[in-house]
């Protein structure tokens, strides 16, 4: 927790609220994986999620799904992904085009390395979003979520 939130000083993003939480029974299990991995995965989700959100908040947590996997999010209130977009930003050197009254930077690897990460310790990652309309007024938002084996699982 400490590192977010020295980065978010660091990035001068104070005014966004930042929160993380595990359902309840998670804090109780012993789950055994690489814990270098699993702190690189959420410094680039969260990384990410302060990059691209400018107002509102981020929540980050876990809980166990219906398969005894855990079930790791980063929710942001962000620019979010269009449609179109969403099954392609897992790969390599793909950047959504830039808006053009902000730069956001970065080199297109945070989310394939992710995606690398959670693949050699068994899981998987998905997003769900919404594209703020910023014509509409409508804010947007993702959610990215990975699942990695649970107690039963492994």
């Amino acid at each position: 927790m400490n590192f977010f939130t020295e980065h978010q000083k660091r990035i001068n993003k104070q005014h966004i609220k930042f929160e993380l939480s595990a359902a309840s029974g998670v804090s109780a299990c012993i789950i055994t994986t690489d814990k270098v991995k699993l702190r690189q995965i959420f410094i680039n989700l969260i990384g990410n999620a302060f990059k691209f959100t400018e107002t509102g908040m981020i929540k980050g947590g876990c809980k166990f799904n219906g398969n005894d996997d855990l079930v790791f999010y980063v929710s942001d209130t962000g620019i979010g992904i269009p449609v179109d977009k969403q099954d392609v930003i897992f790969e390599r050197f793909i950047q959504l085009p830039q808006d053009k009254n902000y730069s956001y930077g970065g080199t297109g690897l945070g989310l394939s390395i992710v995606k690398g990460l959670i693949t050699l310790l068994g899981g998987r990652i998905w997003v769900e979003s919404e594209p703020e309309i910023l014509s509409e007024g409508k804010s947007g938002g993702s959610t990215f979520y990975f699942a990695l084996p649970g107690p039963g699982n492994q």
